[in-house]
């Protein structure tokens, strides 16, 4: 008799295992190669900030040879149980596995099973990879962007092409009143340049406006805002943060969430309303700026692309009335590991990429048929090549 109920209470524990787990197949996510607390603890900070959208998940971790973790998200709050190895056999197979070691294998899982396997970080869980997360969710498809682009219209043949530097705030001169402005991640602080004529805000760092950090909160908030004042701007990403955008922002319209494919192997265009695609390129200027004014106006005017003067010790300066300055270090505390690099050489390295990106797509431009024009001095050679060639011209 006491066998009996020994079979069967093991019996109901295990069917009441293997219904919890199942049930929440979808929502559970196992996870391989942490490797201490504070890792351990940043990635629940992005779990939560990443699948917010789930009533609920499960995080299995694992924390010793025979130990596991469960950790269920419900309600914003984490509720730490203890886990069995039946539990992490049933994670594994019927979960999704975040990876967080970068090995050929675990790139090769990633590749054969896409919506199995997620390497969520290649460098150490403080870097934040949005595409990594976003690939959980998917993204969208290139004829979506297309009609995206296509909803967009322009009123003019020139636009200013504006970034964040000291040199911005020309934008406000009476020449440049009422022309449409593309403009880049914390452009949208200032309440001069929201009430101008703002055709599109480019942002490809997710490290900025895709982060749990109070950097993105005050990004998100002035967005939110400039939304509510008036229909707010395009909105252009890489498509591989669209998807996880939208989920964390369901407030933007998405008609005016415009995605472009990034990839290396793709060559980059400037007319996304036939393919809205580029190269990897690392600045947003190259990547997202000059393609979109390029897709709907001949004549560019570039403002606040100032670069980095001499005896500066961040990566460039900023105009503080574009910059949300004081909420930097909630950035370099989120990422530690590239923060903790010399800037000097991170800049460095940066620098030549960029002037040679930059290079081609100016000729790019010239070729088909856009007149580029800098309207004051920069750091940056290219850009100070073409203000001194306006000069003379």
């Amino acid at each position: 008799m006491l066998k009996t109920k020994s079979i069967k209470s093991k019996l109901a524990w295990l069917l009441k295992t293997c219904s919890e787990y199942l049930a929440f197949a979808k929502t559970r996510f196992v996870v391989i190669g942490v490797a201490d607390l504070h890792r351990r603890d940043t990635l629940f900070k992005q779990c939560s900030f990443y699948l917010a959208g789930k009533d609920r998940f499960i995080v299995s971790v694992p924390t010793s040879a025979t130990a596991i973790e469960n950790w269920i998200f419900h309600d914003s709050t984490f509720e730490k149980r203890k886990g069995s190895r039946l539990s992490w056999i049933l994670g594994i197979l019927c979960g999704k596995i975040l990876l967080l070691k970068d090995t050929a294998l675990a790139r090769r899982l990633q590749s054969i099973a896409r919506g199995k396997f997620f390497l969520v970080d290649s460098s150490g869980i403080y870097r934040l990879s949005a595409w990594r997360w976003a690939s959980i969710f998917g993204d969208g498809t290139a004829a979506t962007y297309r009609s995206r682009f296509a909803k967009l219209s322009a009123d003019s043949d020139r636009v200013v092409v504006l970034g964040t530097g000291p040199s911005a705030e020309l934008v406000f001169e009476d020449k440049y009143a009422g022309l449409p402005i593309i403009t880049c991640n914390s452009a949208i602080k200032s309440k001069r340049l929201r009430d101008r004529n703002i055709f599109a805000l480019c942002v490809c760092d997710p490290l900025y406006y895709l982060s749990p950090t109070a950097y993105y909160s005050a990004f998100r908030n002035q967005l939110q805002s400039w939304i509510a004042e008036k229909s707010g701007p395009a909105l252009v990403v890489p498509a591989s943060h669209a998807e996880v955008c939208r989920r964390i922002n369901p407030w933007f319209p998405p008609e005016r969430l415009c995605g472009v494919i990034t990839s290396h192997h793709l060559v980059p265009s400037f007319n996304f309303l036939n393919n809205p695609a580029t190269g990897d390129s690392n600045s947003v200027l190259t990547a997202l700026m000059l393609p979109t004014a390029a897709t709907f106006f001949r004549e560019i005017t570039l403002i606040g692309f100032d670069g980095r003067a001499p005896g500066v010790d961040y990566f460039w300066k900023h105009n503080d009335e574009f910059q949300f300055i004081e909420l930097l270090e909630s950035v370099k505390e989120y990422d530690r590991a590239f923060f903790s690099q010399k800037n000097g050489d991170i800049y460095a390295r940066h620098s030549d990429t960029f002037a040679e990106e930059l290079r081609s797509c100016l000729t790019a431009l010239h070729a088909i048929g856009c007149v580029v024009s800098m309207e004051h001095p920069s750091f940056i050679a290219p850009l100070s090549e073409l203000y001194e060639s306006g000069k003379s011209a």
